[in-house]
């Protein structure tokens, strides 16, 4: 076990409470609460008379895009050539490599090794996009009723940890086909965020694309005109669950997640009653008036904070962009980051006050 999960650990057996900063569904903005993903003073939800339609609550949500979000990160994590070749040298030239002796995670490694299989991953990147590019859908015109799932990136803690039995994703696909009603067919969508990762093996979309009543559709597809399009929304443990009701959508998740108290979010037990939850999700009319409830929750436990930007800013002060993070983070960086974030500092540490004196007197 890490020394943060050992920790974690021992304050449970102790009965200390651990509060945890970490992302809202809403984007740029934070939580700070007990257990991950769900609001501690959390109110039960019932209908607000007199809510927004569906069409201003979108409007709303476009306010807190997450998928912009993490999308901003993404275009700005890991690039530049700059940073790239720096990175390059400093690992060649000054970095003295002490990890791989004091790390077991690096056993093994060498200089020589490392650049051999980044430039192989930048060939094998290359290749499937291309892949990619000419096999993926582009368009659901021509596709009648059809349940949205889309992938998980792989490898994300929110699956491993949230959804630990559903961390196969083709299997879950094929848990999904089994349990469909027989007209309806199942698109799946690329996770953007998964080129980080060099995309996912070709045999692995071919696979899909071999399952009957599948399509994939490319990981640039509007993600708007499939929540708008779709009939249900089925996701392990992602935030599409919690934006399928803004577009008046029912959703399925098999994580327990703090938007499972939509009464439009169904929480897949057991994988035997998949069927049964997809059937009953899909007649499930969605009532804006419990999602316009539920927002109303997460702003008053949330605040304003882009925690990917700043895990952007401090990657591109310390670790040239995210090239490199075997660096050394000398005194002078890390004032000028401190300073740069004074008051987002502030903020969060008031927001933690807050939270443990409401933990205190309840």
């Amino acid at each position: 076990l890490h020394n943060h999960q050992l920790f974690y650990l021992m304050c449970r057996a102790k009965n200390v409470k651990i509060l945890m900063l970490n992302q809202s569904p809403l984007g740029y903005n934070c939580l700070i609460t007990e257990v991950l993903h769900k609001l501690d003073n959390f109110e039960q939800i019932t209908p607000k008379e007199n809510p927004r339609d569906f069409h201003e609550l979108r409007d709303y949500l476009k306010k807190f895009d997450k998928l912009k979000q993490v999308s901003d990160q993404m275009n700005s994590f890991l690039t530049g050539k700059s940073q790239l070749v720096k990175a390059v040298l400093d690992y060649i030239f000054i970095s003295n490599n002490s990890s791989l002796k004091e790390n077991y995670s690096y056993y093994g490694r060498n200089k020589f090794k490392v650049l051999i299989k980044e430039i192989f991953t930048i060939f094998k990147k290359n290749y499937r996009k291309r892949f990619i590019d000419n096999n993926l859908i582009r368009s659901i015109d021509n596709i009648g009723s059809f349940v949205y799932l889309p992938l998980q990136l792989e490898p994300e803690s929110v699956n491993l940890i949230g959804a630990p039995f559903y961390t196969n994703q083709l299997e879950t696909i094929k848990y999904i086909l089994k349990s469909l009603p027989i007209d309806y067919q199942l698109i799946v969508k690329e996770h953007p965020i998964q080129r980080r990762h060099a995309w996912r093996s070709i045999s692995y979309y071919k696979e899909i694309m071999d399952m009957p009543n599948v399509h994939i559709a490319h990981p640039d597809f509007s993600n708007t005109e499939l929540l708008q399009k779709t009939s249900l929304v089925i996701t392990a443990a992602g935030t599409s669950g919690f934006e399928a009701g803004f577009y008046g959508k029912p959703s399925i998740i098999f994580a327990d997640l703090g938007y499972a108290e939509l009464p439009s979010v169904f929480r897949v037990e057991t994988i035997e009653k998949l069927p049964e939850v997809i059937r009953t999700a899909l007649n499930h009319k969605v009532e804006s008036g419990f999602i316009e409830s539920y927002v109303e929750m997460l702003e008053k436990n949330s605040f304003d904070f882009d925690l990917f930007g700043f895990i952007t800013s401090y990657h591109d002060l310390f670790y040239y962009s995210g090239f490199l993070v075997d660096t050394e983070i000398k005194s002078d960086k890390m004032e000028l980051l401190m300073n740069k974030y004074e008051g987002v500092f502030d903020k969060i540490s008031e927001n933690y006050l807050e939270k443990i004196k409401y933990h205190l007197s309840s």
